[in-house]
């Protein structure tokens, strides 16, 4: 037998006979995290070998692995636990011990996700640590609806994985980290309530089915006890055409089921004149029977439904359209006290001889219509929960965005930073040794730098560097080329597919606009206006070099430059 509940089902058909619908709620929870494992089984499987492939380094390549291994592992453990659990006999299953095996799960796929933050320190490319943090929040949004039929499952899973990012990340003491923590704790603070109202309304949810099943049972019992009334009730009013003394018998037989049925049952004749009604009257709409009898049926009806009730009777009489008998129809009965409630009307024909008799049963559908609008407010409110979700991953996707964009350039001259220099720079390289093209450098420095900071004041020195900045992006014309900031007062140019003589003229082009700023400087040794010096190297990327090799070839010959008399550009042999 299958350990997972019909969601069909009335209560006692789902899971194990319960002491109270508490603790088959609870039941269903457990279940309903197992029957959704697969899923998040499935994403685990997918997501940590993409995972993996981010944050991979040469030097920690066995606890990759190993940690990969793991995971595997684990989630086998848990599908075979599933496999386990599903196949028990419903009577063997301790609810209680089967949910503490799945946060068990959940806990140790949590502390190894977690663990990953081991892996990540200050050298760690900022692009990897933001897509890390992208990754690991993904997973968990993506794990909200699985784990929310128990909170305390999502709570642990988010706690357990976040934590040791936030305190890494901490740990490094700058603010671009500190804002990742920061939005790391936001990003709880706001899944943690979502979670918990998920989990409420899934609850409300269960606990609803199981009310709705049990009136539902009622209700169907009620209506072929209705269906059985109707049909011995026709049968008797079709004898009483034959005979006198058989209508004084069905009046009898009549009289007995009125006094039985659950439901108000009222008989009226053609023109709507109450003829008979059962005991239920006075329960349901405050009148005795006395009063009643001899009354329009309109009576009980909401003032609205008198003129419709005559209309259909006109359209069924004159014109034999079926409007209101053979139907069921929802309509508003109005009590002896004026009050109004919804109320649910089936009405049958009989004929005896010339006359026409109209059978009523009228039930209370009060508690009914407050169940569907309990269920209708439920999905309203998981509907806002998932909008929620989706503004709190938008706004996480923004300050991310924002945080890269930081991090990655300089902020006084606009240009890239090292930070982004020393990414792209390997891309570029790992990109010319498969494709066997030359990548060239042009390292620059602005000479007497120091003394023009000296004599015209900081201020000056920074609008300088501004202007440097400009010029010499402006004379990088090819897109895959561009300009970084390397140090105080150095720059870099990187020129992918570019040999030594081509970026020599790049770096003589840009020395010569250097000069057309005409940035006055008295305490040049040179000129009277700034001027910089440059180093180029080439190389063809191989296993047998490096980048830092051809950036150190760049600064040798920068070196010759500024002292051999500077604004030059020199070139190394290579």
């Amino acid at each position: 037998m299958n350990a997972y509940p019909d969601t069909n089902a009335p209560p006692h058909h789902s899971g194990l006979n319960s002491k109270s619908p508490n603790d088959a709620v609870y039941r269903d929870q457990v279940q309903l995290l197992y029957q959704h494992l697969p899923i998040s089984l499935l994403a685990v499987l997918v997501i940590a070998p993409v995972f993996s492939f981010i944050i991979w380094d040469s030097n920690k390549t066995y606890p990759i692995l190993i940690w990969l291994v793991l995971i595997f592992v684990l989630a086998g453990i848990r599908s075979l636990l599933r496999e386990r659990f599903k196949r028990l006999p419903l009577r063997e299953i301790n609810t209680q011990q089967w949910e503490y095996y799945f946060l068990a799960g959940v806990a140790a796929s949590a502390l190894l996700w977690g663990s990953t933050s081991l892996w990540i320190d200050e050298q760690s490319p900022v692009l990897h640590q933001i897509l890390a943090v992208f990754i690991l929040t993904g997973l968990i949004g993506s794990s909200i609806a699985g784990l929310s039929f128990r909170p305390v499952a999502f709570r642990l899973f988010l706690v357990l994985i976040l934590l040791p990012y936030i305190f890494k990340f901490i740990s490094f003491g700058n603010t671009p980290h500190y804002a990742i923590a920061g939005l790391m704790i936001f990003y709880i603070l706001v899944m943690v309530p979502i979670s918990m109202r998920i989990s409420r309304v899934i609850k409300e949810s269960l606990q609803l089915r199981y009310k709705n099943n049990e009136l539902l049972d009622s209700y169907q019992e009620a209506d072929k006890y209705n269906i059985k009334a109707n049909k011995a009730l026709y049968e008797i009013m079709e004898k009483n055409k034959e005979k006198e003394l058989a209508l004084e018998k069905s009046e009898t037989f009549l009289r007995s089921i009125l006094s039985t049925a659950n439901d108000v049952i009222i008989t009226t004749d053609k023109k709507g004149i109450i003829l008979a009604a059962n005991h239920t009257i006075e329960r349901d709409f405050g009148y005795t029977k006395q009063e009643i009898l001899g009354k329009n049926i309109t009576i009980v009806m909401a003032d609205e439904m008198g003129p419709r009730h005559d209309h259909y009777m006109h359209e069924y009489l004159e014109k034999e359209k079926p409007t209101l008998v053979g139907r069921m129809l929802d309509v508003m009965g109005k009590r002896k006290d004026g009050s109004l409630f919804p109320m649910e009307i089936t009405v049958s024909e009989t004929r005896v001889g010339d006359n026409m008799y109209f059978t009523g049963i009228i039930r209370d559908i009060s508690e009914r219509k407050e169940y569907e609008k309990m269920v209708f407010n439920m999905m309203q409110e998981l509907a806002d929960a998932k909008l929620e979700l989706e503004e709190a991953n938008t706004q996480l996707h923004y300050h991310n965005k924002t945080l890269t964009d930081l991090s990655e350039h300089d902020a006084l001259t606009d240009l890239a930073n090292r930070r982004y220099l020393m990414k792209t720079f390997k891309r570029e390289w790992f990109r010319h040794q498969r494709n066997h093209k030359p990548l060239s450098v042009v390292l620059m420095d602005i000479d007497f730098f120091k003394r023009f900071n000296d004599s015209h004041g900081h201020q000056a020195g920074d609008e300088c560097l501004k202007q440097i900045a400009g010029i010499l992006e402006k004379n990088i014309e090819r897109p895959a080329d561009f300009i970084a900031r390397y140090g105080g007062e150095e720059f870099i140019a990187v020129l992918p597919e570019t040999n030594l003589d081509g970026a020599f003229h790049i770096a003589e082009r840009m020395r010569r606009a250097v000069e057309t700023l005409q940035i006055q400087h008295g305490e040049s040794d040179i000129t009277d206006h700034v001027t910089i010096s440059a180093g180029v190297a080439s190389i063809l990327p191989a296993h047998n070099n490096s980048g830092e090799q051809l950036i150190k070839h760049a600064d040798e010959v920068l070196y010759e430059a500024k002292h051999n008399g500077r604004n030059c550009v020199k070139k190394h042999p290579g």
